[in-house]
């Protein structure tokens, strides 16, 4: 953690090689946030862009795919390799493409879910329906665009911003409000694929119903590269888990306990876990969504919504009901 005051770009250090796989990863260091910063070095500040006034920050760097190394990340992690066709234990989240300076308040914001970035349209074109490529084999450019995209938790909130080309020494401040279109165009080292993962994890988590139910309040220019990214990271989290992995069969009584309780089958034959947990939340998501559209929502919208969720989770069921 450092202030923008403190950013350097004093380094020429290369990415870390330490893979998620290995669960005892040192310390996200002080060489480490000097390499980010020389990567990001002349690029958006996206450090600087706070909800409370302020020219300097406090800077936090974040994971797009985190360092925690839990049994439902790892698993991820291993389909990951396989859809970009790298060796295994081989995805080394410290490298600066996965790693994005925010402000504290912003990133305590992003971790709630309520704003990610989006790529543009061509990015998304181009790793659509491509797996088995690393990510740098399906697209590698210097940098990348991105869109700030709020959900509807921010309406009362505003973002303030240093004007492009600006120093925390010679500028004030510029206000904007939601939903943040006048906000400059996000010019990034992070590579897509990692904030499409990014996007896609936040679907999947346990606590997602907000995130669910607000995709209807997302503004309709942003809702159909939201549906591809997700698109897109489903089909990469499709790819089957080796047979030599620890996460090719689920443990038994886990499974069973979830099913139960859940009402869903339990499944049989291989199944790996993040497809069968996610296919559960889903579930219990899905059935809340209805009730919260039944209460708030016009007709129009809650059949446009259903089909959205529905398309995502009939994917997922089918893997869970009927696994290879």
């Amino acid at each position: 953690m450092s202030s923008g005051s403190e950013r350097s770009s004093e380094s020429s250090e290369t990415d870390s090689t330490f893979a998620i796989t290995d669960v005892n990863l040192p310390p996200f260091n002080a060489d480490d946030e000097k390499r980010v910063d020389l990567a990001t070095k002349g690029l958006t500040p996206v450090w600087s862009f706070v909800t409370e006034a302020t020219t300097d920050p406090v800077v936090e760097y974040v994971h797009l795919l985190p360092r925690n190394a839990n049994d439902s990340l790892l698993c991820l992690m291993c389909r990951l390799e396989c859809a970009w066709g790298i060796g295994p234990g081989t995805l080394h989240v410290d490298t600066s493409a996965n790693v994005l300076p925010l402000a504290a308040d912003m990133r305590k914001l992003l971790d709630q879910s309520w704003w990610l970035l989006l790529p543009e349209e061509r990015i998304l074109n181009v790793l659509e329906g491509k797996t088995g490529l690393s990510f740098f084999q399906m697209i590698n450019e210097p940098t990348y665009k991105y869109t700030l995209v709020p959900f509807k938790d921010m309406a009362d909130m505003t973002i303030h911003a240093m004007p492009t080309g600006s120093t925390a020494e010679s500028t004030q401040l510029e206000t904007h409000n939601y939903p943040f279109e006048t906000l400059p165009t996000i010019v990034s080292h992070v590579h897509p694929c990692f904030v499409v993962c990014r996007a896609g994890r936040i679907y999947s988590q346990p606590d997602s119903l907000s995130f669910i139910i607000g995709y209807h309040s997302l503004l309709e220019i942003w809702r159909p590269l939201f549906y591809q990214s997700l698109q897109i990271y489903f089909a990469w989290v499709e790819q089957s888990v080796p047979r030599n992995s620890p996460f090719y069969r689920l443990p038994r009584t886990p499974v069973k306990e979830l099913s139960v309780r859940n009402g869903v089958s339990e499944p049989t034959g291989r199944l790996d876990q993040v497809g069968y947990l996610d296919a559960v939340r889903q579930r219990k998501n899905h059935q809340a969504l209805q009730k919260y559209l039944k209460r708030h929502s016009s007709s129009g919208s809650k059949i446009s919504v259903q089909a959205w969720v529905e398309s995502i989770e009939s994917q997922a069921f089918a893997r869970a009901d009927n696994p290879a």
